[in-house]
């Protein structure tokens, strides 16, 4: 319970907070029951405690599941609890519709829930001002108009670039030189795949791949340096390249500068209802990878995917660029970026496993009873064996064509309290010849706690753009419910006494830490 409410519920609890309308149960169980049955965490939690009095909408089919999650034993059973638990809308099931009027006939269902529910549709509708419009901006003539329009892409265009990551680059391999010729080569690099899961309305034939982005980028250049990036022929598979393919990429790989090797997933193998055991890249993909490493060591890898993957089979890779599945100007945004046309930027909001056996593996850890970083060289204190404790990419992480670097952290007490809150303050410089921006990032350490606190925890961070030699200070502010956590009594309050807090570039990367204690 007390992880439930300080870990998983603070999120919902912020968003009805700022005024989310409506709420849909997810499939999973929590405490031994169905979200979608659970009385106790729609209706003593959500609605009672939280104060939600929008829609409770059911995923897809969530109500009818209860039968195969063997809480109900029929459709009649599953709505019974349903209705009970606060579920509004049943989505893509017929159980309510089937069930409900009996239930209300036999007294099982007071009619006066059946109200309320109606009550809160139609607020919502009200609200949504569906009666007045029930089409509510739905124009096909518009939609012409401002779908895929200039000024759309221009943005998407800037927005992805901005959320492309750069884990490695070794010996400045990047940014590409214009003079430099290019192999452009693996499945993704003539792709359209690019848009994710779920935009499955999405118009992959109005996607530009990572090939048209380099090719325009060229053109814009000077049209003989597209004749510099050079592709295969034949389309390459994610899973077993052809042995044409791969004797094309080598031959291409021999006579380039710089092998552009766009690798990673099908955007049919993350998200909703595609988990993974195994989160390398494609035994067929490395096998392309070694074969191009084996006569051009100059690679850069482009990955296109949607969660942190095991990255260790490439790690001769001179560059890795992550874009994610990069949107419908991804192509352009990943040649700005490879070309230097823009600075990246993002850093990673998952940490990247040395190996699937460290999952789950994330910075804001709890500390153990023998941590490994006391005592390294002993055997009984917790850590792997055969890997590193740590992730490869750490959260937060994320490299650029600039170089920064902190100066040590002065604050504004030795302490902090509910009146009065305390300042950080860290000079950062951009110690490079290159304008860049970076982002700043605060943690705290909680020492000593009711309930065990995590190793440390990010409490704010701030986006700061450095032309090449500048300086600039950067504030943060800490108060003291920035330090509140769920006590075991349910209670959401501090811990006196003291606490550690760092500044940095990532989660690993940090500061030298300072002491403040709390009144």
């Amino acid at each position: 319970e007390q992880r439930l409410r300080d870990v998983y519920l603070r999120g919902y609890r912020a968003a009805i907070e700022a005024g989310a309308r409506l709420v849909m149960t997810s499939f999973n169980t929590v405490g031994g029951i169905p979200a979608t049955g659970n009385r106790h965490l729609m209706q003593d939690i959500l609605r009672d405690e939280f104060g939600f009095d929008g829609v409770l909408i059911s995923d897809f089919g969530a109500v009818k599941e209860l039968i195969s999650h063997g809480v109900a034993a029929d459709e009649t059973q599953a709505a019974n609890l349903s209705i009970h638990a606060g579920v509004d809308i049943e989505m893509m099931t017929l159980c309510y519709m089937h069930t409900l009027e009996a239930l209300v006939e036999s007294g099982a269902v007071d009619e006066r829930l059946i109200d309320a529910s109606v009550l809160r549709i139609l607020q919502l509708k009200n609200e949504l001002g569906l009666f007045e419009h029930p089409f509510r901006g739905a124009d096909e003539e518009r939609e012409k108009e401002v779908v895929f329009s200039e000024e759309h892409r221009a943005v998407a265009r800037r927005v992805t670039a901005e959320s492309l990551v750069l884990l490695r680059n070794n010996d400045s391999i990047l940014p590409l030189k214009e003079s430099q010729s290019v192999a452009l080569l693996g499945p993704a690099a003539q792709s359209p795949d690019v848009l994710g899961a779920w935009s499955w309305r999405g118009r992959t034939d109005r996607a530009v791949t990572l090939m048209q982005g380099l090719r325009e980028h060229a053109l814009a250049c000077d049209a003989s340096i597209a004749l510099k990036v050079r592709t295969t022929e034949e389309r390459c598979d994610y899973f077993i390249p052809t042995e044409s393919v791969v004797a094309e990429s080598v031959e291409l790989a021999k006579r380039s500068d710089v092998v552009v090797l766009a690798l990673g997933e099908l955007s049919t193998m993350s998200g909703e209802a595609s988990s993974r055991s195994n989160i390398r890249l494609p035994k067929g993909q490395v096998a392309l990878f070694n074969a191009v490493h084996q006569v051009n060591p100059h690679i850069v890898v482009v990955l296109f995917n949607g969660r942190p993957l095991d990255l260790h089979d490439i790690e001769a890779a001179d560059a890795v660029l992550e874009a994610w599945y990069p949107g419908t100007e991804g192509g352009s945004a990943i040649a700005d970026v490879l070309y230097g046309e823009v600075n990246p930027s993002g850093k990673v909001t998952m940490s990247f496993p040395e190996s699937a056996g460290q999952i789950p593996i994330y910075y804001d850890e709890d500390n153990t009873g023998r941590p490994y970083e006391q005592a390294p060289n002993e055997k009984y204190v917790s850590k792997y064996l055969d890997v590193s404790n740590y992730a490869a990419y750490p959260f937060g992480f994320g490299l650029s064509y600039s170089r920064f670097t902190y100066g040590s952290l002065e604050t504004s007490g030795n302490g902090f309290s509910t009146e009065h809150p305390v300042t950080i303050s860290v000079n950062i410089t951009n110690d490079s010849d290159v304008d860049g921006v970076e982002i700043a990032q605060l943690y705290v350490r909680d020492l000593v706690g009711e309930v065990v606190r995590p190793v440390k925890q990010l409490k704010g961070f701030q986006r700061v753009a450095l032309a090449a030699g500048e300086t600039t200070r950067v504030d943060f502010e800490l108060e003291e419910n920035d330090v509140r956590y769920v006590h075991l009594d349910d209670s959401m309050q501090s811990d006196p006494g003291d606490f550690l807090v760092w500044v940095g570039g990532n989660s690993r990367d940090l500061s030298e830490p300072i002491r403040l204690h709390l009144e």
